[in-house]
């Protein structure tokens, strides 16, 4: 029976491609087939599932086995890490000229073949066998010798047809230690023969019911939710041509009909869909699955070494589709599933949490999938539901969470992916939202005030990109923010608007809409960014007011303050601000705030910051700030009395910074920094040559580690 299911798993592999269309793939099954056959797998799992003990059954070299003509290549692992051959020696490892890492990893002692993880053109970690050694054909020629004289000296019919299959399927179907694709598929009524078929049935079934769920269901997922966005997008199509009434064109009402029409078929389509994959016995039975697994995959991660072979070779896609999988039901949580269809076992947070703890993938896009599906599942994200549990509630911290979220929060600076400009700003956002709810446990606060000490580099790095993005993003916001306004001034002309012709006032209208969804998006964004760094500034933490980052600390404040209540200002009235995601006083409060507490803390040193920005920097600016906290009464007596006093520190340390300008100003050009042309304070000499001030050059580094010069790699 398991044979027969692996071979209609193996004709569906194609199914997995991005972007597969099943009229091109004639040789596909539908999607109720796929589905039927995942739904009958998860049902023949389910006696052995509701007994965690069997995990210990799950042998995972039956991966690294020619077992059941599963059609699974190019797939990438779990540990990406250097593994330990059995002979007790580190197995050595490769580094090509990209930077990628390959390890090879040795199988079990049982005869399993060796993996090679390396890179393939696309990226992905690819796994291959290599060409057996001349011990290893030895060993294949005598086991066809003693198969041969078994089959001669009268072995029974079925172990000769196994024979036969074994010693002709070297050439014909030629597999990889991981489920590699077959060159050729054997008909369902073929017998499949394996390598003796030594795993028991648990095995077999746990890692088949996984292929198939990969193959069927998680495909099917994708395609839900980008035909729900399609539904949603075809919306505004029929909103703008019913807005024209009756001075439609044809043309214009030949469209609409056509997308009513349209709409109506893909709205029947999804209710089907509906009924299809929020079934919660379906949603039930994956979720059963997925925590045994759950406690299977957490055993091997704290019970095994890091360079433990078995864990190597357990597929990434299994942590995958768990994260997508549950990432669905997250999502489609308001429609028909109730709070106990929706209950989501602790085994598998508890698992999300460690995996991501432990850094066992290198993928960031990965990571930042798991720390979606923790913020979705967190009290922070669903603070009108009191019957969510807090899943990082526990007795005894994790160790390296933090370590590990403010990692994710650096590396999805680059995925790869062509979009990761915009999607590091929501993974950004979550990373912060759970790191401000971690912070408020006393254990995972110690660990956070440690950070600075133990992992520098990281650290800096985490608060350069803290900075940037907030930069970007409330510049956006204000950009779009003046873009409102403009439109806004035109629309209130009623007569001129009324002149315009009516595409062009629906391109308009379409154009402000988006410039509203952005505002109002950055806008969250950028607060939660300015939230965290008030953080780390209220809590002491040096490292974002350290020479490296106080100056642009204070560039990004004096910016945003001379926009908020300088002259410009007068470009952001709009008629209702906070409809549009736009809060000046909000904002304004955010930065008088972590002036204040930065000026308690660095007092001198951050007056000093905020005078090296000439630009932005102006005592009128301050003075209208104070004069808007005082009419608004957006800070209390005590916060305008510390203000006083910032002012006051300012115009203190400009008179003396004017006289130290007038004794350097003849100073000789090679003490001067090549970029700033400020005096060096602490000059550093680069592997190129040149010579900087060890503050410009580290700047430099945090955003890009690379020469200035010549462009040559560069590290703090």
């Amino acid at each position: 029976l398991l044979r027969w299911f692996s071979q209609a798993i193996s004709t569906n592999f194609p199914r997995t491609q991005m972007n597969f269309i099943r009229t091109q793939n004639p040789t596909t099954s539908s999607d109720g087939f796929v589905l039927n056959i995942t739904h009958t797998l998860l049902k023949i799992c389910k006696p052995f599932l509701i007994d965690p003990e069997k995990v210990t059954l799950v042998d995972a070299y039956f991966l690294d086995k020619n077992l059941l003509s599963l059609s699974f290549a190019d797939c990438t692992r779990i540990a990406l890490v250097e593994l330990v051959s059995e002979n007790g020696e580190d197995d050595s490892q490769n580094v090509d000229e990209s930077g990628a890492e390959s390890v090879n990893a040795s199988a079990d002692s049982n005869g399993g073949e060796r993996v090679d993880v390396g890179d393939s053109e696309d990226g992905d970690v690819d796994v291959r066998g290599p060409e057996p050694t001349e011990k290893e054909k030895e060993g294949e020629e005598k086991a066809e010798k003693e198969e041969k004289e078994k089959k001669d000296s009268g072995a029974s019919e079925s172990d000769s047809a196994v024979g036969d299959r074994d010693s002709a399927s070297e050439e014909s179907r030629p597999l990889s230690a991981s489920f590699a694709l077959a060159t050729t598929t054997p008909s369902p009524t073929e017998a499949v023969a394996t390598v003796g078929l030594t795993h028991n049935f648990i095995t077999t079934s746990f890692f088949l019911t996984h292929v198939a769920i990969h193959v069927g269901l998680i495909p099917m997922l994708d395609f839900y939710l980008q035909f729900a966005q399609s539904l949603g997008r075809m919306i505004p199509g029929i909103r703008d041509r019913l807005r024209m009434g009756t001075n439609i064109a044809e043309r214009d009402r030949q469209q609409l009909k056509f997308l009513r029409t349209r709409f109506s078929l893909m709205v029947r389509e999804k209710y089907t869909m509906d009924a299809l994959l929020l079934d919660p016995t379906l949603i039930a039975d994956v979720l059963s699955f997925y925590e045994f697994t759950a406690v299977y995959l957490s055993d091997l991660l704290q019970r095994l070494p890091e360079t433990s072979s078995e864990l190597a070779l357990i597929p990434e896609f299994i942590v995958d589709n768990v994260a997508r999988f549950l990432e669905f039901i997250l999502q489609a949580r308001n429609n028909s599933l109730t709070t106990d269809q929706f209950f989501v076992p602790p085994a598998i947070i508890k698992f999300l949490i460690l995996f991501i703890a432990t850094g066992r993938t290198r993928n960031p896009y990965q990571r930042a999938k798991l720390v979606d599906v923790l913020y979705y599942m967190s009290p922070v994200a669903n603070a009108s539901s009191s019957e969510i549990s807090d899943p990082f509630q526990a007795a005894t911290p994790y160790l390296h969470l933090i370590p590990a979220l403010i990692q994710i929060y650096v590396d999805i600076e680059s995925t790869g992916r062509h979009n990761v400009f915009y999607e590091k700003f929501g993974v950004r956002q979550r990373v912060s939202i759970l790191l401000r709810h971690l912070l408020k446990q006393s254990g995972y606060q110690v660990i956070f005030e440690k950070l600075p000490q133990q992992h520098t580099h990281l650290f800096l790095q985490f608060c350069s990109h803290m900075v940037n993005d907030v930069i970007y993003l409330l510049d956006e916001m204000l950009s779009k923010t003046r873009a409102i306004r403009l439109f806004e001034e035109r629309r209130s002309r009623t007569d001129e608007w009324l002149q315009v012709p009516m595409e062009e006032r629906m391109e308009e209208e379409n154009e402000n809409t988006q410039n509203e969804r952005i505002a109002k998006d950055y806008s969250v964004l950028a607060h939660e960014t300015l939230n965290m760094i008030y953080y780390m500034i209220s809590h002491d933490i040096h490292t974002i007011l350290g020479p490296e980052m106080v100056d642009r600390v204070g560039e990004l404040l004096n910016y945003f303050l001379d926009h908020i209540v300088g002259q410009k200002s007068k470009q952001l009235a709009l008629k209702d601000q906070r409809k549009y995601g736009f809060d000046p006083r909000l904002l304004l409060t955010s930065l008088v705030n972590i002036y204040l507490k930065a000026f308690e803390i660095a007092r001198d040193d951050f007056v000093a910051a905020l005078l090296r920005d000439e630009r932005s920097c102006k005592l009128e600016v301050f003075e209208a700030a104070l004069k808007t906290m005082q009419q608004r009464s957006i800070a209390s007596p005590e916060a305008v009395a510390k203000w006083q006093q910032l002012i006051a520190s300012i115009e203190t340390q400009r008179a003396e910074l004017a006289l130290a300008e007038m004794d350097y100003s003849d100073a000789p050009d090679e003490y001067l920094d090549p970029i700033m042309a400020t005096l060096m304070v602490e000059p550093v000499r680069l592997p190129s040559g040149n010579v900087l001030d060890r503050s410009v050059i580290e700047r430099i580094i945090l955003t890009s580690p690379l020469d200035p010069f010549n462009r040559s790699p560069l590290t703090l």
